[in-house]
C-alpha cells in the first residue's frame, strides 16, 4: 500500500486510493465526474448521506473496492483500546475536545500501520494516539473498523 496525502477534507478519498494504491488525482476526478463538484463543496454542500454513499461506492468499483468504505457519518461503534488492524481495510476514529466530539477522521490500514493521508508516513496506532492527544490536545476514539476481504476488477 502507497502512502497518499490528502487534501483538505479528503480523508475518504485519501483512504479509497491507499487502499486502491490508485493516484489520489485520479480517486478525485471520478469523484468530480460522479458528483459535479470539489469533493469539499460535494460534503458541505449538496450531499447527504444517501448521496455520499452513492458517491463513495461509485468511485470504489472503479478501482477494485468492495463497497464497504464508509463514510463519517455511518453507523458509529465507538470503542476504546487499539483497534484490530491485521490484514488491511477503513479504520474511521474520532476526536474529542474538552468532552465534545469535533471531528470524524478516515484512515487506510495495512498489518498494522495506520496511513493517514494528514501525516507524512505511515504509523502505529500508539504514534496516531500520541499525535492526536500529544500534538494536537484531542482524545481519541475508535469510530469503526472495516476490514477488506476481497477487491473486484475495477470498471473500465
Amino acid at each position: 500500500m502507497n502512502h497518499v496525502t490528502q487534501g483538505y477534507n479528503e480523508c475518504v478519498l485519501a483512504t479509497i486510493a491507499a487502499l486502491s494504491d490508485t493516484p489520489i488525482d485520479v480517486i478525485r476526478r471520478i469523484a468530480q465526474e460522479f458528483t459535479g463538484a470539489d469533493w469539499a463543496d460535494f460534503l458541505f454542500y449538496k450531499s447527504g448521506c444517501s448521496e455520499l454513499d452513492k458517491a463513495i461506492e461509485h468511485i470504489c468499483s472503479h478501482v477494485g473496492l468492495p463497497p464497504v468504505i464508509s463514510h463519517l457519518s455511518s453507523k458509529i461503534t465507538t470503542g476504546s483500546g487499539a483497534p484490530d488492524l491485521s490484514g488491511k481495510g477503513q479504520l474511521i476514529f474520532g476526536f474529542n475536545h474538552n468532552g465534545i466530539q469535533i471531528g470524524l477522521h478516515s484512515v487506510a490500514y495495512e498489518n498494522g500501520l495506520i496511513y493517514d493521508g494528514t501525516l507524512i508516513c505511515p504509523v502505529t496506532w500508539e504514534s496516531v494516539i500520541k499525535h492526536y492527544t500529544e500534538v494536537k490536545g484531542y482524545e481519541v476514539f475508535v469510530a469503526g473498523v472495516y476490514p477488506i476481504e476481497k477487491t473486484t476488477k475495477p470498471i473500465e
